[in-house]
């Protein structure tokens, strides 16, 4: 109950709720919003107004009575330099309760307590208030009156739209030269077919390195150590065969997207490898250890 006590016990013993109270003013400074039940927000923002209302005349005397409640010397930093310079202008009402609904559980009222905003640089709009082009209206007014303040604005909105339409008529230069040229789009298409085939050349050709590095040269012939680096060295030539499929299939896929992948990676090999009938019943699996295997090294 709270009969003539001038505030909300809330439940708690007054040392509890005074170290409540204290903590949750540090955090709504901290923060500048905090979300808690309606009952503790109406108890908080009257500890917090009347520190908001010291901090927006910073001295020695406000700061020690401030000190009493705060005890975290940046947060009382902020108060007096940040938060009571930006209410200066304000006669009261630091602070916003938003309702956010219902608890789950106990259904208790969930609502978000803010310290209110100011607009920065208002005077930019005084030029658009004069030609009444500017609607100020109150949070309160902005949430129940929502619907008619929308139309208020589409129809201000409406009767602006033919003087912008002229103004950006004016200012707006000459278009010309808007399509890329043919040169300009070749040189994208082959820029992001190399993006995507450099990791093919660097892995092949890391690949085949390793191989070279461990193993020997024989008439011109790497001959690796073991079958381990056996395989190394044909995966390598099988990234060395796949740099003109690669190539082309996201040449292609620059031209027309994900549908021309397949196209032209099919071309790219047909580009990249003797088409003859026998390469056809062999496929591309057998063109790739024999071309491993018919790869030397020339003396020069």
């Amino acid at each position: 109950m709270n009969h003539k006590m001038g505030f909300n016990p809330l439940s708690r013993t007054p040392a509890h709720r005074r170290a409540m109270s204290r903590n949750m003013v540090t955090s709504l400074f901290r923060f500048e919003r905090i979300t808690t039940t309606q009952s503790k927000a109406k108890e908080v923002r009257r500890s917090a107004e009347k520190l908001i209302t010291r901090a927006k005349e910073d001295s020695v005397h406000n700061r020690r009575e401030a000190a009493k409640f705060i005890s975290d010397e940046k947060i009382l930093n902020k108060l007096f330099t940040e938060i009571g310079p930006r209410m200066k202008e304000r006669a009261g009402g630091y602070t916003r309760i938003l309702k956010l609904g219902f608890r789950c559980g106990d259904a208790a009222d969930i609502v978000i307590l803010a310290v209110a905003v100011s607009v920065e640089m208002a005077e930019r709009f005084d030029a658009k208030r004069a030609a009444g082009r500017v609607i100020d209206v109150s949070p309160t007014e902005a949430i129940k009156q929502t619907a008619a303040l929308i139309d208020r604005a589409e129809s201000l909105a409406a009767s602006a739209a033919p003087e912008a339409a002229r103004t950006t008529s004016a200012a707006k230069p000459p278009v010309s030269g808007e399509k890329t040229s043919l040169g300009a789009e070749l040189f994208r298409y082959f820029n992001t077919g190399i993006s995507y085939f450099l990791p093919v050349i660097i892995a092949g050709g890391m690949m085949f390195s390793f191989t070279l590095i461990t193993g020997t040269v024989e008439d011109g012939r790497i001959i690796p150590s073991n079958q381990f680096w056996q395989n190394v060295y044909d995966l390598g030539m099988a990234g060395f065969a796949m740099m003109v499929p690669v190539l082309c299939a996201y040449i292609a896929y620059a031209i027309g997207s994900k549908a021309a992948i397949a196209p032209g990676f099919i071309l790219g090999h047909a580009a990249n490898t003797p088409m003859g009938e026998s390469h056809v019943e062999r496929g591309f699996s057998e063109l790739s250890s024999s071309a491993s295997s018919s790869v030397t090294l020339s003396a020069g």
